[in-house]
């Protein structure tokens, strides 16, 4: 069990390539949305925390994630996708 966000973050930036798209999984299904419509995947953070989840957000602009800002949060964005999930790649969640 964590303590607090601060431990959640360091323990997923040290998460390897397969695992961290799970992590991702269940954020965006946390914190965010699906949008398949629009084919949107979204994932909300609020701003002052944005230093704490710097790694994190580095390794969601490397699986093709954008940052934006609504309504004062932090919004890491990513459009176009044929099929709204394929970013989470071979993620043992959706097995």
């Amino acid at each position: 069990m964590f303590k607090d966000k601060a431990e959640v973050a360091e323990e997923a930036s040290r998460l390897g390539d397969e695992e961290f798209p799970t992590f991702t999984l269940y954020v965006v299904l946390g914190d965010g949305g699906v949008n398949v419509k629009e084919k949107r995947v979204r994932l909300y953070m609020g701003r002052s925390k944005l230093e704490l989840w710097r790694d994190i957000i580095d390794r969601l602009e490397d699986l093709g994630f954008g940052m934006d800002s609504d309504y004062g949060r932090a919004v890491a964005t990513r459009f176009g996708l044929p099929k709204p999930l394929s970013w989470l790649g071979k993620c043992s969640a959706t097995a």
